[in-house]
Formats: C-alpha cells, sequence, structure tokens
C-alpha cells in the first residue's frame, strides 16, 4: 500500500524529530510523501522540519481553528 502522511503540528519541536523517525519506519507501507502543516508557534517546530527535509507549510493559528471546526463537522456528518 502506497500513502501520503498529512501531520498537523503546533509547537512540536521536543517530538518532531521522533515523530517523522516513526513514520519513517513503518512496515508493510510505501510512504510516498510526508508534509507538515505547521501552525505558528512560538517554539523551533518550522527549523527542525527545514532540517529534515520535509515539505511543510505553515499556517496561523486562526486558519487552524477554523481547520478543525470543519473537520469536526464532517465528522459528525459522517457520524465517525
Amino acid at each position: 500500500m502506497t500513502v501520503d502522511i498529512i501531520c498537523p503540528l503546533y509547537n512540536a519541536e521536543n517530538y518532531i524529530e521522533n515523530l517523522h523517525k516513526s513514520f519513517e519506519m513503518q512496515e508493510n507501507v510505501n510512504i510516498n510523501k510526508i508534509y507538515y502543516i505547521i501552525t505558528r508557534g512560538r517554539d523551533g517546530t518550522i527549523k527542525k522540519v527545514k532540517n529534515l527535509n520535509c515539505k511543510y507549510k505553515v499556517i496561523e493559528p486562526k486558519i487552524f481553528r477554523i481547520v478543525v471546526q470543519e473537520s469536526k463537522r464532517l465528522l459528525k456528518v459522517m457520524r465517525i
């Protein structure tokens, strides 16, 4: 199975490296790409993701709140 991973991050400086390694160590799955969506915070998450040579996008907290609200609404409609 081949997958793309889209992972939201907020103030993830302390765990992003371990998280990324755990994605790469997955068995029985071919990871095509890993994308990080970073909500702008006050730590060094962006720098660490840059050092991992990953694809990422930085969003503002207001946008993240909208995404969370819409995701909750979708899950409710889908009854998940």
